[in-house]
């Protein structure tokens, strides 16, 4: 279950990356091992050379074998069979085959006969809600490390009007994307803003047009990202949305990046553009140093302040223009403020307004933040609030923005905000109670907990977010388990105050609160304290029947708390038939009905009941089409043990040794039975894995993602390597 959204996300990404890892020349006096299987033997997570088959390949490369990875990124059986025969047919019989497969049968339908491919669909519904914490870490990953391939197609010798291909798709070459960059500002009058509605396909053959895209994607202020709901999207031109999307991945806002991504592919007229432009963008784009190098310009500043801001054509509010980037405006800005700030001690009012405006300016048009520009920002702001005592609510709205700022970018736990809570404390002490902003002092306190991980900041938070009035409330709890620490503190906080969904009835926020509750749970679940993540989701299923929520979102919460009780042997009829009513009442809503005959199926066939399983059966049969029958929910196992079986008589017919092997977080029941019935060798990393966790803990095995870590992928080598050996 838990793995569920995690490959949706890995297939999705699978485009852009090789879906199996590359594999070296073949040395031919040496036997062949090809490890089949899904991004667990891929390795996500890890480097190449990290993943089991690459440090497998390490062990017994002296000993006469070859090791090939032929782990496809959210690969099921269907996709592991191919490769196969493929693989057969390219390179020739391998002498061993090992093979770790099934997981993302249960959603992934690509080569079933009987169930549809519904994987974007699921995007779609769930990936605004339910994140995995590790995709940035693999986003980097797949684009930023590929080591062969598209790279060497964007070799700075190439010609500026070579074309450029990605799987056959004509995308734009490097230098001349680059090029176009330096040549913006001369047509800064006809780009800067670009709100007619254009089809992409007509963007990509006019150069003016495709100028005015990019530079609102590169120049654009990132910190400007409006969420956008589905009507919204349908009414926004394609050029915003890639913008938005793509900023959005900058400041690892997952939720706005892949909400538009899932929208934009979803349109055949653009998809293919959008991939390759995507690819390119991800690839290239986080270019912060290449930023201060190619835009930084000399910046004199001479004369008095009212010298340098005494005409609107040289105001501090207007010269963005001047510059190329926003990096070299920010750095103007910096200078300005650092050469007047002595004139704030003058008694001109004038010259303090511009010095609190420069200040804003500073913040509002950073776009990455950094420790030299947050530290002195703390001495700037320390400044002002002793010189400028005018501007109280506005210094908090400048705290907010540069701890928010640093927030997006980097580990707010890095920094040293000691004088920065000061200054917070010094302001809140000074102003009455009536007239402090408790939206933004709701914020502050959100990031002095995850900057100090005292509880008690917490608490603050949530205290002055439910003192807004109901039509203020806006959420922003989530994402804030962001390491185990903090996720620890959060946890004891909501334990202490499980009532949390009983301060508001703005049912929306209550939605918000459930997610927020299992969010926390399954961060708790994939650091496998159950029984907490259990306690997580009891309180987030009961503000969920207080809130707007979906029926079908409400279902799928029970789902997924009945997936934590089955791993706990807790799980009951009860609790079964309760997720299954609640499916059978959401089935009309809007949601992909494909998943929930699914989910309807699977959860039907755990009631040990066997009355009560043939009385939901018979209400079932009504939800299904016509070419559909009652045995719907055996077509998933049936389709794995097809494949198993078919890739089982390659092996045997072609004399290879096949090994098949757990999962280290759950059972692979299906292969182990399949191994027994076959008399095949069967490695249980399930019961291997538990006994490790047992004894060292969960972290030094298994990634935040609950894929394998380094140590991970080198015990299920080793066990191979043992196997294959002996």
């Amino acid at each position: 279950m838990v793995f569920f959204l995690l490959e949706s996300v890995l297939s999705f990404l699978s485009f852009f990356s090789d879906r199996s890892r590359s594999n070296k020349c073949l040395e031919n006096n040496k036997k062949m091992i090809y490890c089949l299987g899904d991004s667990f033997t891929y390795g996500a997570g890890v480097a190449s050379e990290n993943s089991y088959p690459m440090q497998l390949n390490k062990r017994l490369s002296k000993k006469g074998y070859r090791v090939f990875n032929f782990g496809v990124l959210g690969g099921n059986t269907s996709d592991a069979l191919k490769k196969l025969k493929q693989e057969i047919k390219e390179k020739g019989k391998p002498d061993i085959v090992t093979l770790m497969i099934n997981e993302a049968n249960t959603w992934n339908f690509d080569g079933s006969k009987k169930m549809s491919s519904s994987a974007l669909s699921i995007l779609k519904r769930f990936l605004n809600r339910f994140r995995t914490v590790r995709v940035f870490t693999l986003l980097e990953k797949y684009y930023f490390q590929k080591k062969n391939g598209i790279e060497e197609k964007y070799s700075s010798k190439a010609s500026r009007e070579d074309p450029v291909y990605l799987d056959k798709m004509k995308i734009i070459n490097r230098n001349r994307y680059d090029s176009l960059f330096f040549d913006l500002k001369e047509k800064s009058c006809d780009i800067k803003e670009v709100k007619e509605s254009i089809r992409f396909d007509k963007v990509v053959n006019k150069k003016d047009k495709l100028s005015a895209l990019y530079y609102n994607i590169y120049y654009g202020d990132i910190n400007s990202i409006i969420p956008l709901d589905e009507n919204e999207l349908e009414n926004t031109p394609i050029d915003e949305i890639i913008a938005r999307a793509i900023k959005a991945i900058y400041v690892k806002d997952l939720n706005t990046a892949f909400r538009n991504m899932e929208f934009l592919v979803n349109n055949a007229d653009i998809r293919k553009e959008f991939y390759a432009i995507s690819y390119y963008l991800f690839k290239e784009k986080d270019r912060r140093e290449f930023l201060y190098e190619k835009g930084k310009e000399k910046v004199d500043i001479k004369g008095s302040l009212r010298e340098n801001t005494k005409s609107l054509k040289n105001n501090i509010i207007t010269l963005f223009d001047k510059y190329s980037n926003p990096i070299a405006y920010q750095d103007y800005i910096f200078r300005f403020i650092q050469s007047f700030s002595k004139d704030v001690n003058e008694d001109n009012d004038e010259n303090k307004d511009l010095f609190i405006l420069s200040l804003y300016n500073l913040l509002i048009r950073s776009s990455f933040s950094d420790k030299k520009l947050f530290n002195s920002f703390s001495i700037l702001l320390n400044v002002a609030v002793v010189n400028i005592t005018g501007y109280k609510n506005e210094y908090l709205e400048l705290i907010e923005r540069i701890l928010g700022n640093v927030y997006l970018y980097e580990n707010l736990k890095d920094y040293d905000c000691e004088t920065v809570f000061k200054v917070t404390d010094k302001i809140i002490g000074s102003l009455k109670k009536e007239s402090l902003n408790d939206k933004t002092l709701s914020s502050i306190y959100k990031y002095r907990f995850l900057n100090t991980e005292n509880i008690t900041n917490l608490k603050i938070s949530f205290d002055y977010f439910f003192r807004l009035k109901e039509q203020d409330q806006i959420f922003n709890f989530n994402g804030i388990v962001v390491s185990n620490d903090t996720m620890d503190k959060v946890y004891e906080f909501l334990k202490e105050k499980p009532y949390l969904y009983k301060r508001t009835e703005n049912k929306q926020v209550l939605s918000d609160v459930s997610h927020f509750f299992s969010e926390v749970g399954e961060r708790l679940f994939l650091d496998y304290k159950y029984d907490k993540g259990l306690e997580m989701f009891h309180h987030a299923i009961k503000a969920a029947d207080l809130s707007s929520m979906s029926k079908w979102e409400k279902a799928f919460l029970l789902v997924k708390r009945n997936g934590f009780k089955q791993i706990l042997d807790k799980e009951d009829d009860s609790d079964i038939e309760e997720a299954i009513n609640s499916i059978f009442e959401s089935f009309n809503e809007i949601g992909n009905k494909d998943l929930k005959k699914f989910y309807m199926a699977e959860s039907i066939s755990r009631l040990k009941n066997q009355k009560k399983k043939d009385e939901y059966l018979q209400k079932m049969i009504k939800y299904l089409d016509k070419d559909e029958n009652k045995d719907v929910f055996d077509d998933v196992e049936r389709w794995v043990v097809d494949d198993v079986s078919n890739i089982i008589k390659i092996c045997k017919i072609n004399d290879i040794r096949l090994i098949m092997l757990g999962y280290p977080n759950f059972d692979n029941y299906l292969l182990r039975d399949l191994s027994k019935k076959n008399d095949l060798e069967y490695i249980d990393l399930f019961s291997f894995f538990q006994s490790l966790f047992k004894r060292n803990g969960i972290r030094p095995y298994i990634l935040g993602d609950s894929h394998l870590s380094e140590l991970g992928n080198r015990k299920v080598a080793e066990l191979l390597e043992k196997e294959i050996t002996r």
